[in-house]
């Protein structure tokens, strides 16, 4: 199929005669799925009054002797528990998303009402999905790269062991993974522990209470390659959602130059174009700007800030957190449509609020899968040896 250059056809018999155009049909639905189930069990409600939500956590105390009769001279003694924490998160990021449409010159370019009006409700549309699309892709970029440094344990290693026969490996890998799992929810992260928050606080939670976050490519293989016979999505891990691999990886806390493959944005960021360059294909000359979405590839040679980027890591499978351990609040949402008279142009604006991705505390663990490698070869002897 080619593109539209906006030429008729001559037709075939009369060459001096043009063919008409049947129809110019408009594709109303660009964005199916957003990959944002892992964003909206997270959701938390923000409010046009005040700014901050604040989490309060408490240690448990400890069990003393009881001393019957003597314990009556100990009355007005007091044990107030100050084992107390408060997290807090704020609105503090705002963005907006701008359309201009003109009726009477677009209209031009339809041949009715019915093609302008579908034409309309395509651009308002596409100003929705693009909000619902950066949220769900600057969410899932944090969570698949956040690692939560100050508990105790935070990360997993599997180490799958080499296998000759590759059916069997195969098998191995996912029994593996699916031991290791389900040891790491029945004897740490439900068991009373001060290991797997960040206060050091006795805690124990759940399988209702976790979500389990799935590479992807990690979850097709298991699924669908190793044991099919066994394994379905729920059975990786409770709650478990699958997110596409290129959310998975480390942030880079210094700058880092984009290398076309690894290295992806962590947040919306433009640069400027120092040369013609063809990024997501779309052609820029230089002055240009590049806009870069969370999740998206840093552009080849340009330079993301500290902490705005991550290296994709393959070696990470699952990123296993509370539900609410980092909440997504939203605030102010508006959509508003100006109309200019001068220009007789309309313009939609939609302006909203969140606040600054954080953790609050609650368990957060990286899981990652080793291979141990095949065994050298050994060296056959030279001739004459």
């Amino acid at each position: 199929m080619t593109d539209f250059n906006g030429l008729l056809n001559s037709n075939e018999l009369r060459t001096s005669l043009f063919n008409q155009l049947i129809s110019i049909d408009v594709y109303t639905s660009n964005i199916k799925h957003t990959y944002s189930n892992v964003l909206n069990a997270n959701r938390v409600d923000g409010s046009l009054y005040g700014d901050t939500k604040v989490y309060t956590f408490g240690d448990l105390k400890h069990v003393l002797d009881w001393a019957g009769i003597a314990e009556c001279s100990r009355l007005l003694e007091t044990d107030v528990n100050q084992r107390f924490t408060q997290k807090k998160i704020t609105l503090n990021k705002w963005k907006m998303i701008v359309d201009t449409t003109q009726p009477y010159m677009d209209k031009r370019a339809w041949l009715g009402e019915g093609g302008y009006g579908q034409f309309v409700s395509l651009a308002n549309q596409l100003v929705v999905d693009t909000k619902k699309v950066y949220l769900a892709e600057l969410y899932n970029s944090f969570i698949c790269t956040h690692d939560a440094s100050n508990a105790n344990i935070h990360t997993l290693t599997i180490t799958i062991p080499y296998v000759a026969n590759l059916e069997a490996r195969n098998r191995l890998e996912a029994q593996i993974i699916a031991t290791e799992i389900a040891n790491l929810y029945d004897e740490g992260i439900k068991d009373v522990s001060r290991d797997y928050n960040e206060f050091g606080y006795r805690m124990s939670f759940d399988e209702g209470s976790l979500m389990t976050i799935i590479n992807a490519k990690y979850a097709n293989k298991i699924t669908k390659l190793d044991i099919p016979t066994i394994f379905n999505k729920e059975g990786l891990a409770p709650n478990a959602e699958k997110l596409p691999s290129r959310f998975f990886g480390t942030v880079n806390s210094s700058a880092t130059v984009g290398d076309g493959s690894t290295v992806r944005s962590l947040v919306a960021t433009e640069f400027t174009a120092t040369g013609n360059i063809t990024y997501d294909s779309i052609a820029y000359k230089s002055g240009d700007i590049i806009p870069v979405e969370p999740g998206a590839l840093v552009p080849t040679g340009y330079t993301a800030k500290a902490g705005e980027s991550y290296t994709v890591d393959p070696s990470i499978a699952f990123k296993i957190m509370a539900k609410g351990n980092v909440p997504f609040m939203t605030g102010m949402n508006v959509e508003e449509d100006y109309h200019n008279p001068r220009g007789q142009a309309n313009t939609k604006y939609v302006i909203f609020g969140y606040n600054t991705l954080e953790t609050i505390g609650l368990p957060y663990i990286t899981v990652k899968v080793n291979y141990e490698a095949a065994p050298a070869e050994p060296e056959t002897p030279g001739e004459g040896e």
